[in-house]
């Protein structure tokens, strides 16, 4: 079996939060959290925004740059740290939130780990 990534999607939240904001609640300066970890801002999505609707997005995007459908795709991998929820997996919800078909009984609901 032979697979390929034709194309990739994104889609992040609005909300930007920076280290600036973070340090004063975690007793920190800034620089000290990007010492630590490497990261400058990062971006918190609202309580009523799952993970599988940010990845619906993202595959809506991705079929549109590839210029396929997704009656094209045999597969949905979703690779996520954060998840709707253990069970059952995002990919299943993320699924219903795009125009994304029903796939056969082979397929990976979810993947838990981003590492592939």
């Amino acid at each position: 079996m032979t697979a390929f990534v034709v194309a990739s999607g994104l889609a992040l939240p609005d909300q930007v939060v920076s280290n600036e904001e973070l340090a004063s609640q975690l007793g920190l300066f800034p620089e000290q959290i990007v010492k630590s970890s490497g990261i400058k801002e990062r971006r918190w999505a609202q309580p009523s925004t799952s993970t599988s609707q940010l990845a619906a997005e993202a595959l809506n995007m991705a079929l549109q740059e590839a210029g396929i459908s997704s009656a094209d795709i045999d597969y949905l991998i979703l690779g996520t740290m954060t998840p709707d929820r253990f069970v059952p997996g995002s990919a299943r919800k993320c699924k219903r939130h795009s125009d994304y078909l029903p796939l056969g009984p082979t397929t990976f609901g979810a993947l838990r780990s981003v590492a592939l």
